[in-house]
Protein backbone atom coordinates (compact mmCIF):
# COMPACT_ATOMS: atom_id res chain seq x y z
CA UNK A 1 0.00 0.00 0.00
CA UNK A 2 2.43 2.53 -1.25
CA UNK A 3 0.93 6.41 -1.31
CA UNK A 4 2.33 7.90 -3.89
CA UNK A 5 3.15 11.42 -1.94
CA UNK A 6 4.71 9.38 0.94
CA UNK A 7 7.10 7.42 -1.37
CA UNK A 8 8.11 10.94 -3.36
CA UNK A 9 8.53 12.43 0.31
CA UNK A 10 10.79 10.24 0.91
CA UNK A 11 13.37 10.33 -2.43
CA UNK A 12 13.66 14.05 -2.01
CA UNK A 13 14.31 13.14 1.97
CA UNK A 14 17.10 10.49 0.85
CA UNK A 15 18.57 12.93 -1.76
CA UNK A 16 18.38 16.07 0.12
CA UNK A 17 20.28 14.49 3.15
CA UNK A 18 23.11 13.36 0.68
CA UNK A 19 23.81 16.52 -0.28
CA UNK A 20 25.40 18.58 3.20
CA UNK A 21 24.47 22.26 1.76
CA UNK A 22 20.76 21.11 1.50
CA UNK A 23 20.74 19.78 4.69
CA UNK A 24 22.24 22.48 6.26
CA UNK A 25 19.78 24.43 4.88
CA UNK A 26 16.64 22.24 5.81
CA UNK A 27 18.03 22.55 9.27
CA UNK A 28 18.57 26.00 8.99
CA UNK A 29 14.73 27.00 7.78
CA UNK A 30 13.83 24.09 10.49
CA UNK A 31 15.36 26.08 13.43
CA UNK A 32 13.53 29.29 11.82
CA UNK A 33 10.57 28.26 11.54
CA UNK A 34 10.51 26.98 15.36
CA UNK A 35 12.17 30.42 16.40
CA UNK A 36 9.37 32.11 14.85
CA UNK A 37 6.54 29.77 17.00
CA UNK A 38 8.53 30.52 20.24
CA UNK A 39 8.98 34.13 19.43
CA UNK A 40 4.90 34.11 18.82
CA UNK A 41 4.40 31.49 22.16
CA UNK A 42 5.81 34.27 23.59
CA UNK A 43 4.36 37.25 22.77
CA UNK A 44 0.78 35.85 23.01
CA UNK A 45 1.78 34.42 26.71
CA UNK A 46 2.76 37.89 27.66
CA UNK A 47 -0.81 39.25 26.13
CA UNK A 48 -2.57 36.76 28.29
CA UNK A 49 -0.45 38.15 31.41
CA UNK A 50 -0.75 41.75 30.28
CA UNK A 51 -4.54 41.01 29.98
CA UNK A 52 -5.01 38.88 33.54
CA UNK A 53 -2.59 42.39 35.32
CA UNK A 54 -5.01 44.21 33.43
CA UNK A 55 -8.01 42.73 34.81
CA UNK A 56 -6.98 42.37 38.23
CA UNK A 57 -5.97 45.74 38.81
CA UNK A 58 -9.42 47.05 37.29
CA UNK A 59 -11.03 44.71 39.85
CA UNK A 60 -8.79 46.66 43.01
CA UNK A 61 -9.74 50.29 41.03
CA UNK A 62 -13.46 48.92 41.37
CA UNK A 63 -13.72 47.96 44.49
CA UNK A 64 -11.95 51.15 46.16
CA UNK A 65 -14.07 52.92 43.65
CA UNK A 66 -17.21 50.78 45.59
CA UNK A 67 -16.03 51.68 49.00
CA UNK A 68 -15.59 55.49 48.08
CA UNK A 69 -19.19 55.37 46.55
CA UNK A 70 -20.43 53.48 49.67
CA UNK A 71 -18.95 56.47 52.34
CA UNK A 72 -20.49 58.78 50.29
CA UNK A 73 -23.34 57.80 50.20
CA UNK A 74 -23.24 56.69 54.00
CA UNK A 75 -22.41 60.49 54.55
CA UNK A 76 -25.49 61.98 52.19
CA UNK A 77 -27.87 59.55 53.73
CA UNK A 78 -26.46 61.06 57.37
CA UNK A 79 -27.01 64.60 56.55
CA UNK A 80 -30.38 64.06 54.49
CA UNK A 81 -31.63 62.59 57.63
CA UNK A 82 -30.01 65.17 60.08
CA UNK A 83 -30.61 68.52 57.70
CA UNK A 84 -32.93 67.59 55.17
CA UNK A 85 -33.01 69.29 51.53
CA UNK A 86 -30.86 72.22 53.18
CA UNK A 87 -28.24 69.98 52.72
CA UNK A 88 -28.13 69.08 49.06
CA UNK A 89 -25.71 71.41 47.94
CA UNK A 90 -23.11 69.63 50.43
CA UNK A 91 -24.55 65.99 49.31
CA UNK A 92 -23.40 67.29 45.59
CA UNK A 93 -19.77 68.26 47.10
CA UNK A 94 -20.10 64.37 48.54
CA UNK A 95 -20.82 63.04 45.70
CA UNK A 96 -17.43 64.17 43.72
CA UNK A 97 -14.92 63.36 46.42
CA UNK A 98 -13.25 59.93 45.06
CA UNK A 99 -10.49 59.89 48.09
CA UNK A 100 -11.38 57.41 50.00
CA UNK A 101 -9.72 58.56 52.76
CA UNK A 102 -11.10 62.36 52.82
CA UNK A 103 -14.63 60.45 52.99
CA UNK A 104 -13.47 58.30 56.18
CA UNK A 105 -12.37 61.92 57.79
CA UNK A 106 -15.74 63.42 56.81
CA UNK A 107 -17.89 60.78 57.61
CA UNK A 108 -16.29 60.63 61.20
CA UNK A 109 -16.30 64.53 61.26
CA UNK A 110 -20.09 64.80 60.28
CA UNK A 111 -20.87 62.21 63.48
CA UNK A 112 -19.94 64.74 65.78
CA UNK A 113 -21.46 68.55 64.21
CA UNK A 114 -23.92 70.57 65.29
CA UNK A 115 -25.52 72.75 62.84
CA UNK A 116 -25.98 72.42 59.51
CA UNK A 117 -22.51 75.33 59.23
CA UNK A 118 -20.79 72.72 61.10
CA UNK A 119 -20.81 70.36 58.16
CA UNK A 120 -19.88 73.21 55.74
CA UNK A 121 -16.83 73.01 57.69
CA UNK A 122 -16.17 70.07 58.08
CA UNK A 123 -16.27 68.85 54.57
CA UNK A 124 -14.25 72.56 53.63
CA UNK A 125 -11.52 71.62 55.76
CA UNK A 126 -11.03 68.06 54.43
CA UNK A 127 -11.32 69.53 51.03
CA UNK A 128 -8.31 71.95 51.72
CA UNK A 129 -6.18 69.44 53.40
Amino acid sequence: MEDPMIDRAMKDWENMSGDPKLRELYFDRRKALMDRMTAARAAELKVQEAKAEGEAKGKTEGRAEGRAEAKADAICQYLEVRFGPDSQGLQETIRHIESLDRLNRILRGVYTIGPLDEAKQVIQQSLDS
